[in-house]
């Protein structure tokens, strides 16, 4: 019963997904969806207090996974759009 509202919302996020160059539709079925806190480190030194926090968007589906950034704010009225980072072909054994 949690689980059709949760698909709902899901695929309601991957269509505010913005700047992706490939077709969405042929990444297959989306298995998860959810923040990834990543951090930057300097190479120059590998202290903590250098390091930059970010928080990315990760859409997994079955053929690739997505890292997005969320961008402007989530209201009662609006959500999130997320601009495109990067993306990882995900490999079928």
């Amino acid at each position: 019963m949690h689980e059709v509202p949760k698909n709902a919302d899901d695929m309601m996020d991957v269509a505010r997904l913005k700047g992706f160059d490939g077709k969405i539709t042929a990444q297959g079925k989306l298995l998860m969806r959810g923040p990834l806190y990543c951090t930057e480190t300097s190479v120059a030194s590998s202290s903590s207090s250098n390091s930059r926090g970010k928080e990315l968007q990760v859409f997994l589906f079955e053929q690739s996974m997505i890292f997005s950034e969320a961008v402007g704010k989530k209201t009662q009225f609006t959500h999130y759009e997320y601009r495109y980072k990067a993306h990882i072909q995900v490999r079928k054994f």
